[in-house]
């Protein structure tokens, strides 16, 4: 049996920055490895899907411009505004707004599979873990609550 004493965060001793931060980035590399290896599948969706989305608001914004440009010059010039030039951009405005919203229907599936593959391994973890420790653990109030809020 494993046993380690419950230690009050309050009562640490004040750590410095740098620590604070190799500490912070020592556990992202933990969370991410745990979530890795629950389904590298998942992850590279999630990852490519995120990135393929991410130009999609300034595309639309750029493309609004030049919607409002091209409408703006016929106004000030009086001449009429090119009817093909105006449908180009309507059209790549509407498929830049498919696309964007296929990447995000895409993005929240593999973040809602990655999710529900995730939990059952991080629960079996937790009652892993929890076999490990001594029935002293499991009568100190503060353990039991800190388990009760982790599963």
């Amino acid at each position: 049996m494993v046993t380690t004493t419950m230690q009050n965060p309050a009562a640490a001793a004040p750590q410095s920055l740098p620590a604070m931060v190799r500490q912070f980035l020592h556990a992202v590399r933990y969370a991410l490895g745990l979530i890795w290896q629950t389904s590298p599948r998942y992850v590279l969706g999630l990852l490519v899907t995120t990135l393929l989305s991410a130009p999609g608001p300034a595309v639309q914004l750029y493309i609004s411009k030049l919607i409002i440009d091209t409408v703006a010059r016929a106004v000030t010039t009086g001449a009429p505004a090119s009817a093909t030039t105006l449908t180009v951009l309507i059209l790549a405005q509407l498929i830049v707004l498919l696309f964007s919203n296929v990447m995000q229907q895409l993005n929240t599936m593999f973040g809602t599979l990655l999710g529900e593959a995730f939990l059952p391994g991080l629960t079996d973890r937790i009652l892993a873990k929890s076999n490990e420790l001594d029935l002293a653990f499991f009568e100190n109030a503060e353990y039991y609550d800190a388990l009760q809020r982790a599963s």
